[in-house]
């Protein structure tokens, strides 16, 4: 069963993601994180994360991230999410829409499962 402090998860991971703050990382996910952000990118264990996302706030900036619906059951959390940022190397703004599967054990995202499409606009 989710705790209240679960309920932080959703926001914590939006301040992550457009502050580019990994630090925040080490408070949400569990050490040995499994995270599949498409069907053949899987990054295992939050060191491995942390580079992942160092890399990408390299190459976007200004990220906005829009939680649409989420969804609490048992361990899980789903959220439907929109999200832009400026992707530096293409020169283009993204936009994606998704879907995340969040699993927690012990208050942390112990497997995180990531669904979306994105297009660029110049």
């Amino acid at each position: 069963m989710l705790c209240m402090e679960n309920l932080d998860f959703v926001e914590l991971y939006k301040k992550a993601w457009e502050s580019h703050d990994t630090s925040i990382l080490e408070i949400i996910f569990d050490s040995n994180v499994i995270y599949q952000e498409k069907p053949d990118h899987l990054i295992k264990g939050l060191n491995a994360l942390k580079k992942y996302w160092i890399e990408n706030s390299n190459k976007q900036k200004d990220v906005t991230f829009t939680p649409i619906n989420t969804i609490y059951h048992d361990n899980n959390i789903l959220i439907e999410w929109e999200a832009s940022f400026y992707h530096t190397k293409k020169r283009k703004v993204a936009l994606l829409q998704g879907f995340m599967w969040l699993n927690i054990d012990n208050n942390k995202i112990c497997k995180l499962k990531e669904w979306f499409s994105i297009s660029f606009k110049a």
